[in-house]
């Protein structure tokens, strides 16, 4: 008399139902995989750039700290134009801020504009001694009131920031 066991305790039957879930599971994992890599792919355009000052999006379009920069400085040339002493005063002022926010934005670290000038190379910035210049005369403007200013030096002074400006590519 022979025993056979059931169907259900055999080993060869529990071995083909692994065989098979196997392969189903398999095919799920690679089709998950494939999915995966179509949406990663798709999706990496959408991802956040960090953009540095003067970079463009990779779409062309400005970032809109360097917009709000740029408009910074149209407020600095409007002010500029007006031509009296007391406007180009507070032009070459508000442009000293202008560029010591743009270089605060850049990571350059330090208490003040000079100190941020100070760990530029001339080799990276072509513009840095202009910009020392302009940075000097606003000093003095800032520590004397009394301080007669011609509109030669404020052109230069202007001149100056807005070499550094276009050498950043911020206009």
């Amino acid at each position: 008399m022979s025993t056979s066991t059931p169907l259900l305790t055999s080993a060869d039957f529990w071995l083909s139902v692994h065989t098979v879930l196997a392969w189903i599971f398999l095919v799920l994992d690679l089709a998950l995989l494939v999915g995966f890599v179509y949406a990663f792919r798709k999706i990496i355009k959408f991802r956040p750039h960090e953009l540095k000052p003067g970079e463009r999006h990779p779409t062309g379009m400005a970032s809109p700290q360097i917009t709000v920069f740029r408009e910074r400085w149209e407020a600095v040339m409007r002010r500029f134009d007006l031509n009296s002493p007391e406007a180009m005063r507070f032009s070459i002022l508000e442009a000293d801020i202008l560029v010591d926010a743009i270089l605060k934005d850049s990571g350059l670290e330090g208490e003040n504009l000079a100190d941020r000038l100070a760990k530029v190379t001339p080799e990276s910035i072509q513009s840095l001694n202009q910009l020392w210049k302009s940075h000097r005369l606003r000093n003095k403007l800032a520590e004397t009131s009394e301080y007669e200013l011609s509109a030669e030096e404020a052109q230069s002074a202007i001149q100056g920031y807005e070499a550094f400006l276009k050498e950043i590519k911020i206009l």
